[in-house]
C-alpha cells in the first residue's frame, strides 16, 4: 500500500531504480505513521502497541482515527499522581509543602529549620 502511494505522479518506466525508490519511501512511510500512531496513543493513556498497530496498517487514516480517539483519563491521572509524588530519598516540608530531601535540616524553598 505505502509503496503505491509513494511513486512520483511524473515517473515513467519501471527500471528497477524507480521500483526502489517506490519501495524505499514506502517503508519510511510505514515507520513514519506506526512511530506516530504509538506516539499519540501513548499520549492519550493507551497502549502504544495499538497506535502502532493501527497507525501502521491505515496509515494516514488511522491517524485521524487516533486522533479522535478519547483519552484514558484513569491512566493519565496515576501517572501525574506518580509524577508528582515524592521520591524515596524526598519528603514534604511541613511549613511550605514543597518537596526537600530527607536529611535536609533548612528548607531550600521557604528557608525554615526542619
Amino acid at each position: 500500500m505505502y509503496a503505491i502511494l509513494s511513486v512520483p505522479l511524473l515517473q515513467q518506466g519501471t527500471d528497477d531504480q524507480s521500483v526502489f525508490l517506490s519501495l524505499f519511501c514506502g517503508l519510511w512511510l510505514l515507520v513514519f505513521f506506526t512511530l506516530w500512531g504509538a506516539q499519540i496513543m501513548g499520549k492519550k493513556g493507551h497502549s502504544r502497541l495499538v497506535g502502532a498497530l493501527v497507525g501502521g496498517i491505515l496509515g494516514l487514516i488511522g491517524i485521524i482515527i487516533l486522533a479522535v480517539w478519547p483519552k484514558n483519563k484513569a491512566v493519565l491521572e496515576a501517572r501525574q499522581v506518580a509524577a508528582t509524588a515524592p521520591k524515596a530519598d524526598e519528603r514534604v516540608c511541613p511549613h511550605c509543602g514543597e518537596t526537600i530531601k530527607i536529611v535536609a535540616k533548612v528548607c531550600k524553598h521557604c528557608h525554615r529549620d526542619v
